[in-house]
């Protein structure tokens, strides 16, 4: 490197390394802040012992979010060599800058006055685009191997983009965002500055030891029991009661849930401004909280058919975790169906042992409802099974009549909760059938748990891996089954 070269270095590192004024925060935090504040505050200042175990999912995303980023690489992209301190990894990041080489990964950018250090995934050097460095510059593309690219995705590259205009005294006007499928698309950074400087002052507040307040059930790993725990008397515990309700609710007065236990129903709406039918659905849940008691707030009224069906549905979620052969990222791996009849029960599973069986499942499914005229379709979702319906139709098509009858399928999560109240931990359908009584073979195993199985048993066929994958899933339809049928015991 010539010496103006090295001034150039030299003048960089002395502008960025000196002490800032501010909290120094990286961007993978101010992405944190986005999706839980709380949860940020927990990896700084919460109990080590407070964490949850960890979690064979995440460390599974993390390797395909790392092999998704070599598989991004386009062009003469060069891996930067670890270093042993933060100032050290600068330092060799600004020389390949100064050097113009094409592109780098693995770099690592910052300034102690801007309190900001990062790591994007991949800085790319425009030509004819003028910059301390001459007449070059550097951008930023950022590679995600979620299909679907969020807020918190958008605003961590934008801190990367802010970053990077400080250090070569020249902003760019757009970076590139790659998600999970290897689409590219390109973000103004004029609509994010605004929404990043925000983000930046929580992300630092949050740094000094302001606590945010946790929201029930919304508190991501490794932090969901903790902050489960610490929410566990808050109003967003309540049925549909997120923080912007809470806000509401305790401008208008009402604190805890004890407060709104009595709350009339017509008033709550009018806070909240929402249906005074989901208003009574809240007040319900806080009486029920408060009592430790169930709560029928209306008879239910179901059809009186000859065969009832009971639906479960697995699937390889997408942005979560996918399979080669998967369908755009979705696979629906096993649907399941407890029919009962006035002289029978009995689970009837569709497995696709392989990705490519999935149709085969389908069809297999269709035909087995067709012969049962005089039928419902019950399932436990607000949507979820009705979207994978949908994606199955689309996909591979059904008959008229197997249309109409998935459109008169019942959703017993909506049934339930127009029905009755219970001070069960969630209104998930684990922990509503637990309450009411009925018990899980593999209490261990979710819908993510069985996505990890199912991932094993593609490369090994193990039977055991099958068998309790299919467990798992005929629990869910009996559960599903259980919650019916004390409704229709407790709300005559």
């Amino acid at each position: 490197m010539d010496s103006s070269r090295q001034d150039i270095v030299e003048e960089i590192l002395r502008r960025h390394l000196v002490q800032g004024d501010v909290a120094v925060v990286t961007a993978s935090e101010v992405a944190r802040c986005v999706t839980s504040p709380f949860a940020l505050y927990c990896d700084w200042f919460a109990p080590e012992n407070e964490k949850d175990d960890d979690s064979e999912l995440l460390r599974i995303r993390r390797e395909h979010g790392l092999a998704h980023e070599l598989d991004m690489i386009d062009g003469e992209v060069i891996s930067v060599p670890a270093r042993d301190t933060l100032e050290e990894n600068f330092r060799l990041t600004v020389e390949m800058m100064a050097d113009g080489v094409p592109g780098m990964q693995n770099m690592l950018i910052m300034s102690n006055p801007a309190g900001m250090v990062g790591a994007p995934d991949q800085l790319l050097k425009v030509d004819g685009s003028k910059s301390i460095f001459g007449d070059y510059s550097y951008r930023v593309v950022e590679v995600k191997s979620n299909l679907n690219l969020t807020f918190s995705h958008r605003i961590q590259a934008a801190f990367y983009n802010r970053l990077l205009g400080l250090i070569q005294g020249s902003t760019p006007q757009t970076f590139t965002m790659i998600d999970g499928r290897g689409s590219e698309s390109v973000e103004d950074v004029p609509n994010w500055e605004r929404r990043l400087s925000i983000y930046l002052e929580r992300t630092r507040a949050v740094a000094l030891g302001e606590m945010p307040d946790p929201v029930y059930r919304q508190t991501p790993a490794p932090w969901r029991l903790f902050g489960d725990r610490i929410a566990q008397g808050d109003l967003t515990r309540l049925y549909q009661v997120g923080y912007p309700r809470r806000q509401a609710l305790v401008q208008a007065g009402y604190y805890a849930i004890a407060d709104l236990a009595s709350a009339s129903a017509i008033d709550l709406s009018t806070i909240l401004r929402i249906a005074p039918s989901l208003a009574e659905c809240i007040t319900a849940h806080a009486k029920s909280l408060s009592d430790d008691n169930p709560i029928i707030m209306r008879p239910i009224r179901l059809p009186d058919v000859k065969t009832e069906i009971y639906l479960d549905m697995e699937h390889m979620n997408e942005g979560v975790l996918q399979l080669p052969d998967s369908w755009n990222g979705f696979l629906n791996y096993l649907i399941g169906v407890v029919i009962r009849t006035d002289s029978e029960e009995r689970y009837i599973p569709f497995f696709a042992n392989t990705p490519n069986e999935e149709e085969e499942c389908w069809r297999g499914f269709c035909d087995l409802l067709e012969s049962y005229e005089d039928s419902t379709i019950y399932y436990w979702s607000k949507s979820a099974e009705k979207v994978y319906v949908r994606k199955l139709l689309n996909r591979y098509g059904a008959k008229p009549s197997m249309r109409r009858m998935f459109a008169s399928s019942i959703d017993m999560f909506t049934e339930f909760t127009n029905t009755a109240a219970l001070p069960a931990e969630s209104y998930g359908l684990k922990d509503v059938a637990k309450y009411l009584g009925y018990e899980w073979h593999l209490p261990q195993y979710d819908g993510m748990w069985a996505m990890l199985r199912y991932t094993e048993y593609i490369g090994s066929q193990d039977t055991d891996i099958r068998k309790e994958i299919l467990t798992y899933n005929e629990d869910d339809c009996r559960a599903v089954m259980h919650v019916k049928d004390w409704l229709i015991e407790n709300s005559q």
